[in-house]
């Protein structure tokens, strides 16, 4: 005698319950796929407009004495008539060339901004030819160091205190010392601003040894300038043996017609010495050439 199953409404109940879960998880998919293919047709670009040309664009901050890659860049799209023609027009004259100057997201590139073909990356792109960096501790320089920028054309001002035979045997405070000031470098341009980083201390000498003796860490303020090869004794110099002062040049375009007053556009002209001395209030001037 066979075995009489029982299918009475537990069983039902369960069958019921599987497929409630069913069609939850089935209706919870489709709601996903929906949001899912909203979202896939939303983030889609739009098509350029027509007759539009693409323009590469930086996708991401890009220092300069960067070598530019096909991930630094996107594309906007633009009308023929309204691009520049100093911009670069194709991402295919970008790739393998080195910036010259910063470049944020969204910004196009034009031609000055690149370096000749061959320009190895790095720092030394950033220099102009003919010119050195020459990096100094910002801390040894008094005046406008706290608003300079990358770019920043300024001249190099030397202040020494100087005895003369009048105030050998005067004696001095120190609002009435007199002092000579000497323009050491013209036309300097800023191509690190002043930033901070990791130093050491010289380690403390004990009795002419330093045996057993470590340095100290500490943080360094320092600003790159590119300088004349024929000044960058003289600063580095004046650094250690005089107080420091930097004149800040106008950004201001010149009027046409105007020379620039420094060297730094290449005209010839002999260096300029200009001495102060102050004694209390009175002060005396001389410029020479």
């Amino acid at each position: 005698m066979k075995p009489v199953r029982y299918s009475g409404p537990r069983r039902r109940g369960r069958t019921a319950t599987v497929v409630l879960l069913v069609a939850v998880v089935g209706a919870m998919g489709f709601l996903g796929y929906r949001q899912w293919a909203r979202a896939e047709t939303e983030s889609r670009p739009a098509p350029p407009p027509e007759g539009a040309v693409a323009v590469p664009v930086a996708r991401v901050a890009i220092p300069a004495g960067c070598l530019v890659t096909g991930q630094h860049l996107d594309v906007i799209y633009r009308k023929p008539e309204v691009i520049a023609p100093e911009l670069v027009a194709s991402a295919r004259d970008l790739v393998g060339r080195v910036l010259l100057v910063d470049k944020q997201p969204g910004q196009a590139f034009t031609k000055a901004n690149l370096a000749p073909e061959g320009t190895r990356p790095g720092l030394a792109a950033t220099i102009p030819p003919g010119r050195r960096a020459l990096t100094i501790d910002i801390t040894k320089v008094e005046g406008t160091t706290g608003y300079l920028s990358k770019g920043d054309v300024l001249d190099v001002l030397a202040v020494r205190s100087v005895s003369t035979r009048a105030s050998k045997g005067a004696r001095h405070s120190a609002a009435s010392q007199p002092v000579e000031s000497e323009v050491i470098a013209r036309g300097a341009i800023v191509i690190v601003p002043p930033q901070l980083r990791a130093g050491l201390n010289a380690a403390p000498a004990s009795g002419g040894h330093s045996h057993g003796a470590s340095a100290e860490p500490r943080r360094v303020e320092e600003i790159t300038l590119a300088v004349d090869p024929a000044e960058a004794a003289a600063i580095a110099e004046a650094v250690e043996n005089a107080t420091i002062r930097f004149l800040m040049h106008s950004a201001r375009p010149l009027p046409d017609g105007h020379e620039a007053a420094s060297a730094a556009d290449g005209s010839e002209r002999s260096p300029v010495r200009l001495v102060e001395i102050i004694k209390g209030t009175d002060f005396q001037g001389q410029t020479t050439r």
